[in-house]
């Protein structure tokens, strides 16, 4: 029985607010338990959340609405020359070879230590994230060819390797929700797609943090992954209370944060958590 799932736009903005929603609740299960002494969070937090959401809702109605109401061209043309199939060919290469430098120069694989991993995200990955990202899915949108799919494995595993569930999460997302708009993707691939990105989840941020040297760790791999959640709620928490404690630091860096040497995260962890410590 074959099911026409592309009647239902399933990666629609509004998903969003599903997946935060998601997300919440497996906050609330990491607080209920007190999975390494969560505490939960102020009821204001979770206000703060939720007005967030409503603005988001209605800038996505809002944009819509607009959209529909106004006619936009294209030219397919102009587009086809600027993203050639070599230079686009070009481009993945050159990310990927930027990650294998970094990996070079960190001296290992920061996934399998947690010390590499507090140093990892160089300027080099950086620079590769932001060319190996938009260019993989070009490529794949635009030319049919199985062998780029190699490509995209291959920079997927050197972006593991890492140790920054974020990134990894983000290319294969992308280049899923590229292939959902752009190929005829039969629904059981899809499926497998979404368990499969669930498991990466799960799987590179066990070994991650099994790997940090200083820590000592007892949960399991599915008690980590709603620990995380109530973790970084927690931390949401803090800086909720917190506004305008770094007088404008965290927006400076998060601007210029390639040509700066301070990590906005590194910002976040230092400010709410009182040490330094990279926190998403």
């Amino acid at each position: 029985m074959s099911m026409d799932y592309k009647k239902y736009d399933i990666f629609s903005p509004m998903i969003f607010v599903l997946l935060v929603i998601i997300y919440l609740i497996f906050s609330e299960i990491a607080f209920y338990y007190h999975l390494n002494k969560l505490i939960g969070v102020d009821n204001y937090t979770i206000g703060v959340i939720f007005l967030g959401i409503v603005f988001y809702i209605i800038g996505t109605v809002l944009s819509n609405y607009f959209l529909k109401n106004k006619e936009i061209s294209i030219n397919t043309e102009k587009i086809n020359k600027i993203f050639q199939e070599r230079l686009v060919l070009s481009l993945v290469i050159i990310g990927i070879l930027l990650q294998i430098a970094n990996l070079i120069y960190l001296g290992g694989i920061p996934l399998f230590s947690g010390y590499l991993k507090a140093h990892a995200a160089t300027r080099i990955w950086l620079l590769s994230y932001l060319i190996f990202l938009p260019s993989i899915n070009i490529l794949i949108a635009k030319y049919d060819n199985k062998k780029y799919y190699l490509l995209f494995i291959l920079g997927l595993l050197l972006f593991v390797s890492t140790g920054y569930r974020t990134t990894a999460m983000a290319i294969v997302i992308s280049v899923l929700i590229t292939l959902y708009y752009t190929k005829d993707l039969p629904w059981k691939y899809l499926i497998l797609s979404i368990i499969a990105i669930f498991l990466l989840l799960v799987v590179v941020g066990y070994i991650a943090v099994k790997s940090i040297e200083w820590q000592t760790w007892t949960s399991t791999p599915i008690e980590l992954l709603f620990y995380r959640a109530g973790y970084t709620l927690q931390v949401l928490d803090h800086a909720v209370f917190m506004q305008g404690s770094t007088h404008g630091q965290l927006l400076y860096n998060t601007l210029m944060g390639f040509f700066k040497s301070s990590d906005p995260r590194v910002i976040v962890g230092s400010t709410t958590l009182g040490y330094a410590h990279s926190t998403t």
